[in-house]
């Protein structure tokens, strides 16, 4: 009984191998199909990406060129053609960015033009205009920023911080002639206040010590030893002529 449950095992498996050998050549065929189908779509769609790019670069749409020419490539990335294609739009897309962030400066829209420029740099990193110009807008803002905490600062009465916040705008950015005037101004505005302060203080100051002064003199002429206390004391003396210039001592 166990042989013949055996024999009976061994005849089911011999007849799955040859199943299974009989349809090694469709799956062959199966595979071999599937791999082509998808190099054609594949091939379809960088050629698909690739037209799109082209019709784009036609209507001077050039951020979508890039957009187009980057996808078929990274489909074909072997395709010298789209690697060339992709690089004269990022090219244009450089000049194109370059051009309106001229214009947003021109406008005094440091936001915009920054980003522009941004942009451009960022797309062809070969555009040293574009490098230039973005640090040009870059350190007029900041210098922009640090006129405006200047001012902000003299209304707060901190004319000292306000003064040094004015000479760094000028430093970041010498043309702008806001900030200078503003720190020649609260400059003056500084020296006039120390020197009102002063005369305060010195009016305010009494005339005479409250200390004692204290004087020791010894066979000295008489109109000598007045002059010694008078400029102590910081007055200035007159002599009578009737007075007589002998030696005294006290």
């Amino acid at each position: 009984m166990v042989k013949k449950s055996i024999t009976n095992y061994e005849l089911r498996f011999t007849n799955l191998k040859s199943k299974i050998i009989n349809l090694k050549p469709q799956i062959l065929l199966l595979l071999t199909v599937h791999y082509l189908l998808f190099t054609v779509l594949t091939g379809c769609a960088a050629k698909m990406a690739y037209d799109r790019g082209d019709d784009f670069a036609g209507q001077g749409k050039w951020d979508e060129a890039v957009i187009s020419f980057t996808a078929a490539l990274q489909e074909e990335p072997e395709n010298l053609e789209y690697n060339i294609r992709l690089i004269m739009a990022k090219e244009r897309a450089s000049e194109y960015h370059y051009q309106k962030g001229t214009e947003a400066a021109m406008r005094d829209k440091l936001d915009d033009a920054i980003r522009e420029f941004q942009i451009a740099a960022t797309l062809n990193p070969s555009n040293s205009a574009a490098d230039s110009e973005l640090k040009k807008a870059a350190r007029t803002k900041e210098s922009r920023s640090r006129f405006e905490l200047g001012l902000e600062l003299e209304k707060q009465g901190k004319t000292t911080e306000a003064i040094t916040e004015f000479q760094e705008a000028v430093r970041i950015d010498p043309n702008n002639t806001r900030a200078r005037e503003a720190k020649q101004t609260a400059s003056e505005k500084q020296k006039k206040a120390l020197e009102e302060q002063s005369a305060r203080e010195k009016r305010e100051k009494p005339l005479f010590s409250t200390k004692p002064v204290t004087l020791q003199l010894k066979d000295v002429q008489l109109k000598q030893a007045f002059e010694i206390f008078a400029k102590t004391v910081g007055l200035n003396i007159l002599f009578d002529e009737g007075v007589k210039d002998v030696k005294t001592s006290f």
